[in-house]
């Protein structure tokens, strides 16, 4: 059991009800655009592909037309779909969404919160993904994705486990960036 899945009987000792993840989010799956269009100029669109999933931006851009129903925007829920599931916030400027990325967001804020998805979600792919490892590159599916049941605690439950978590994030972006500032001091006196 995840320390996420602790918290939330904790919080909810009489249960939680439960829902399919495509019942309570709209998951959008990438296109596959056009390689011949892909350039390394910024002055066009970003293309966010499974290697800017991590880091949050992209570094290749499109310069082809697409469809507005692929753009992915600042706080939107991505996942990689190959290799690592890395799930992340996208935290760059407005972007299309690429083949083998799915963007995963609540369809009604009222009854779940994008920041529980996020927090929820991380362990839950990781979870897929030690199952699923081999020595090739592994696959999540779209298939495997809408059959996902999710914990649905109440909202005011969401809130807490976010406000709780968010805080834990902050620390640890509060902590590497104190570490690599110690590094590079070290290196410097080195």
């Amino acid at each position: 059991m995840s320390k996420l899945q602790e918290l939330i009987n904790r919080l909810c000792p009489n249960g939680v009800d439960y829902s399919k993840l495509i019942d309570v989010a709209n998951v959008l799956y990438g296109f596959p655009f056009n390689s011949k269009e892909f350039t390394e100029d910024s002055n066009h669109i970003p293309l966010i592909r499974i290697r800017d999933v991590k880091p949050a931006k992209a570094s290749t851009f499109y310069t082809g037309e697409y469809s507005e129903d692929y753009i992915i925007r600042r706080g939107d829920i991505l996942v990689g779909m190959d290799g690592n599931f890395n799930l992340e916030k996208w935290n760059d400027r407005d972007g299309l969404l690429n083949q083998r990325v799915c963007k995963i967001n609540s369809k009604n804020e009222t009854i779940v919160l994008n920041g529980f998805l996020y927090h929820l979600l991380g362990p839950v792919f990781k979870a897929i993904e030690d199952e699923l490892h081999s020595g090739t590159v592994i696959h999540l599916s779209a298939a495997r994705i809408n059959k996902l049941s999710i914990p649905v605690p109440p909202i005011e439950v969401q809130e807490e486990i976010v406000k709780i978590l968010d805080c834990f994030a902050d620390y640890a972006a509060e902590l590497q960036a104190e570490l690599q500032a110690r590094k590079e001091q070290y290196e410097y006196y080195r």
